[in-house]
């Protein structure tokens, strides 16, 4: 499993709201979809993924 910290996540979160906190946790993991992983949140600004192979 990769580990994710997003800095500067928490500050997107307090200034923009949950929306946009959503928005950001989405967008990278339609990012990790695009590779065959699968990404998830841990909690926080920690977001985990499965390795994946380039195939």
């Amino acid at each position: 499993m990769l580990l994710l910290d997003l800095t500067g996540f928490k500050q997107n979160y307090d200034q923009h709201g949950h929306d946009a906190g959503d928005d950001v946790l989405c967008a990278i993991a339609t990012l990790a979809a695009k590779t065959g992983a699968v990404a998830g949140r841990l909690g926080g600004s920690r977001t985990g993924s499965t390795p994946f192979m380039a195939g």
